[in-house]
């Protein structure tokens, strides 16, 4: 077979096909009924009678030897077309299974889509959110820095000497940064605090002590807390990474020098204690 005539068979609708089939029957019923006449004519003459009677006998004798191959061919088509339209019904049944595998799997695709959309999404508003708040931790840090690089009021008072003598600001030049990180600002306000203990809170040096800080260092404790609240946020969201020990680090011995005082609590200083304690503090946290 030449390849025209594959590609034409292959290309043959169903239609087509089945009027070939019909015709493997037609062909050979036509060929019976031709030798059927072929040999009334030979044993009976081939004229044309005028009798009914012998017109009624041809119609019998070709009938009854047609009538078993039509009856038979008949039944064969009859079972072919039954064949066809369960094949049919099968192919439409394949069809249908193929269209809702078909349309499951793009479902699928489309809700897996639509979840890596969501998680994509997500990672943005959480990255946006997080450079949000790294920006607040930033703006809030420079202004600290910034308002300590200020000097203090002359005659500040900073705590108390073993003695009991009172400790005060004589160098007018003395920044905020340098009062709240003097290595003996510890030692001076805990006498202080030490002393207003024994006299049961009414210790002069304590009570000017702390309202001068509180008016000198105002701005400050305002951003200390701003920024100890920045801090909970982060580490709610995203944990306490390197990035906020960072922050930490920095305002820590700020917040430790006031947090002496009660200018900020607790939950104030425990926010900005770095995961490890810079060096000098550590014999405090022991204490």
């Amino acid at each position: 077979m030449s390849m025209d005539g594959f590609s034409r068979k292959a290309t043959e609708s169903p239609q087509e096909k089945e009027g070939l089939y019909a015709l493997r029957f037609i062909v050979p019923l036509s060929f019976a009924a031709l030798v059927v006449v072929f040999f009334y004519r030979w044993r009976f003459g081939a004229y044309l009678a005028g009798d009914q009677n012998i017109w009624g006998s041809f119609g019998d004798y070709f009938g009854g030897l047609m009538n078993p191959m039509i009856g038979f061919i008949t039944v064969i088509l009859v079972l072919r077309t039954l064949q066809i339209t369960r094949k049919e019904s099968e192919d439409n049944r394949r069809e249908l299974a193929l269209q809702r595998l078909e349309l499951g799997r793009q479902t699928e695709e489309a809700i897996n889509q639509t979840r890596i959309t969501e998680k994509q999404l997500a990672i943005a508003l959480k990255n946006e959110e997080l450079r949000d708040i790294q920006k607040c931790l930033d703006s809030v840090v420079f202004r600290i820095e910034e308002l300590l690089k200020t000097p203090v009021r002359h005659g500040l008072h900073i705590g108390l000497q073993h003695g009991g003598n009172s400790v005060r600001v004589e160098n007018t030049f003395t920044s905020r940064h340098e009062v709240l990180t003097e290595r003996n600002i510890v030692s001076l306000i805990s006498n202080a605090v030490e002393m207003n203990k024994r006299m049961g809170g009414k210790s002069g040096s304590y009570a000017m002590t702390r309202t001068q800080w509180i008016t000198e260092f105002s701005p400050v404790i305002s951003l200390t807390r701003e920024l100890a609240y920045y801090c909970s946020i982060y580490v709610d969201l995203y944990g306490d990474s390197w990035v906020l020990q960072y922050y930490k680090r920095r305002t820590f011995p700020i917040a430790f020098t006031l947090s002496l005082l009660d200018l900020v609590p607790q939950p104030v200083l425990l926010a900005l204690t770095p995961s490890t304690l810079p060096e000098e503090f550590r014999g405090e946290g022991e204490d």
